[in-house]
């Protein structure tokens, strides 16, 4: 039985021939599903393929941030740089364009405009490391604990 992508809080781990290789939510910018595998592109342009089903992928990752356009991706909202409503496309910021199926361009619209403004950074934030990162408000522990960090 292959083991499966494990779901922290704030990342996942994946197991690979050395063990588990773990990568941040703000990492994952899409998901492309072609039956039985899902395969998954990172911003530092790497890509795993897992077998494991888009459905299992999006309910384990954070609904705030994550979308599914269509039956077969999911978007991260950190990476997303555009959307022609005309052709429904929604545009990556690596340039990749995926279309968005016709019913969800209301949800779609919805979350792009509830996205949590962004502020300045704060050390609490442990997933990215340039600190002009524009995401980082996204992924941040304070932000997310109302005010309050548990260590």
């Amino acid at each position: 039985m292959k083991e499966k992508i494990k779901f922290y809080d704030q990342n996942m781990g994946i197991p690979d021939e050395t063990g588990e290789a773990v990568y941040y939510y703000d990492k994952l910018m899409y998901v492309l599903y072609d039956a039985p595998v899902c395969c998954l592109h990172f911003s530092d342009d790497s890509q795993r393929k897992e077998e494991i089903a888009l459905h299992e992928i999006m309910r384990n990752l954070p609904q705030y941030v994550f979308f599914q356009c269509n039956k077969a991706t999911i978007i991260n909202f950190c990476h997303y740089k555009g959307y022609n409503k005309v052709t429904r496309t929604v545009t990556m910021n690596d340039g990749v364009k995926f279309h968005l199926s016709r019913r969800r361009v209301t949800a779609f619209k919805s979350m792009k405009n509830s996205l949590p403004r962004l502020s300045p950074s704060c050390p609490a934030c442990y997933t990215c490391t340039k600190n002009d990162c524009a995401n980082r408000v996204i992924f941040c522990r304070y932000v997310k604990s109302g005010g309050s960090i548990k260590k």
